[in-house]
């Protein structure tokens, strides 16, 4: 399975591979997504 297009945030784009790996009987995902804001590296603050 392949995941293209667009996301608001990195971490979206992430889970949404994580749970498309989950889909029964999805054996790989390539996550081919991009992202407009990286919030990966959250700091609180």
């Amino acid at each position: 399975m392949t995941l293209s297009g667009w996301m608001q945030r990195h971490t979206e784009a992430a889970i949404a591979v994580r749970m498309a790996g989950r889909v029964n009987g999805v054996v790989g995902v390539v996550g081919r997504l991009a992202w407009r804001q990286d919030d990966s590296q959250w700091e609180a603050g």
